[in-house]
């Protein structure tokens, strides 16, 4: 369409141009030699009529008597004017010599007429030819384009955790070539796969919870056994504790990955969680593997925050933070800041290179100062995943030998806050 209007543009603009190069050169030119030709005429000694023709006409009067003419004629100078009236539309060229004024006057609505009757009918003949052309180019280019565009709306009803192979049959409408159809079959091919590796991830989630739970279950039943024998020493009690709370560990990263293997967001859930509480029960359990002479465990609680969410996934993130923190930082502190909306976890470690800042969260990835640190690069990685599931958001700052700061935010929709009466309240150690 935009090509079409584009040509009849272009054909109006060049009907009006050749008009204009008519009125303006080839008029104008040939009144200007039949003035020359009739005064040379008259020069010459010859008594000649001024000149007419079916479209020309003219006539010739002394200078004194040019005030009896018509006062739209009287006026008129040398020169070339144009003129009209109730009949005709006409060019009038004036012109004086030897005391006498000729005046010629050329019919240009025959000419005009004649003009765009020969432009028009070689211009819309050849608009026919174009706009027919670009008709049939459009109907090719939509018939060879349908099929590809009825592809690509079943590709957008496609759901990749339950693929319909049956969406993309070979007989797509619109009269898909070769080329096409081809494309169709490596897409149903592709939706099997996809329905085969979907049915397995199932499977094996589902495989991998069963049995891993059952192990998981006698584990803590028999922890639970040996924690209640009363003929046990202090040593001992205390190793069936961290026995007790690894396993409670384990079987609460067991549902984190399964959660993460599945495609389907777990949601915010109905349970309202302390998070002070949370920050205490990980603020104890990186307080048995560190050396406090050389790292302060400090929590400082602006006030109560309360968060509706899953209660494992909030223990796996800020347990993972903590422990990140406790891991880079050698020798100082690892402070946890409870804030409205949000809490912040702030320690005293080597630090990140800002070039390596934005990379913090790849899976794998180690900054070049982690030097001989164990790690493997996946804690904050799952951290992140698991912050974009529940919809809450992560951010890092960082000086490098200075510290890190990771602040959690949550939205203010999930949280409720109560602020405690003295302000922020400061805890050296888990309480």
């Amino acid at each position: 369409m935009l090509q079409a209007v584009a040509i009849a543009v272009a054909t109006l603009g060049g009907l009006w141009g050749a008009d204009y190069v008519m009125r303006h050169l080839l008029i104008e030119e040939a009144l200007q030699h039949e003035s020359v030709y009739y005064w040379a005429k008259r020069q010459s000694g010859l008594d000649v009529p001024p000149p007419s023709t079916f479209n020309l006409d003219s006539f010739v009067v002394d200078l004194d008597d040019v005030g009896k003419l018509p006062a739209s004629l009287a006026a008129l100078k040398p020169g070339y004017y144009d003129m009209e009236d109730d009949d005709m539309r006409s060019v009038v060229h004036v012109s004086d010599f030897e005391g006498q004024r000729l005046y010629l006057g050329l019919n240009t609505d025959n000419l005009s007429r004649l003009s765009w009757y020969y432009g028009l009918v070689p211009l819309g003949s050849m608009l026919l030819v174009v706009y027919g052309s670009v008709w049939i180019s459009f109907r090719f280019a939509r018939r060879m384009v349908s099929p590809l565009a009825e592809l690509a709306r079943r590709v957008e009803q496609l759901d990749v955790r339950q693929p319909d192979s049956g969406l993309f049959d070979a007989d797509v409408p619109g009269g898909a070539d070769e080329e096409t159809a081809l494309l169709a079959g490596a897409l149903q091919h592709l939706t099997r796969r996809l329905d085969e590796f979907a049915a397995r991830e199932q499977a094996f989630t589902a495989d991998v919870s069963h049995e891993m739970r059952s192990p998981l279950t006698s584990m803590r039943l028999t922890i639970d056994l040996l924690a209640r024998r009363p003929d046990i020493d202090s040593a001992t009690r205390s190793a069936v504790v961290r026995l007790e709370r690894a396993a409670r560990d384990l079987e609460e990263l067991l549902t984190t990955f399964l959660m993460l293997a599945r495609e389907d967001a777990p949601g915010q859930g109905d349970d309202t969680v302390s998070v002070n509480a949370c920050v205490r029960d990980e603020l104890a359990r990186c307080a048995e593997t560190i050396d406090p002479d050389v790292l302060e465990l400090r929590l400082v609680a602006h006030g109560q925050l309360d968060l509706r969410s899953a209660p494992t996934v909030l223990r796996v993130v800020i347990g993972n933070l903590l422990r990140n923190a406790c891991h880079y930082t050698e020798k100082g502190s690892v402070t946890v800041a409870i804030h409205a909306t949000h809490l912040a976890i702030v320690d005293t470690g080597i630090g990140i290179p800002p070039d390596e800042l934005p990379r913090v969260f790849e899976r794998g990835h180690r900054a070049r100062n982690a030097g001989a640190a164990d790690g493997c690069g996946l804690g904050l990685a799952i951290v992140k995943r698991l912050v974009e599931r529940m919809r809450w958001s992560l951010g890092a700052r960082s000086a490098e030998g200075r510290g890190t700061v990771f602040e959690l935010r949550f939205p203010p929709a999930d949280v409720s806050f109560t602020p405690l009466p003295d302000g922020a309240h400061s805890i050296s150690g888990p309480d």
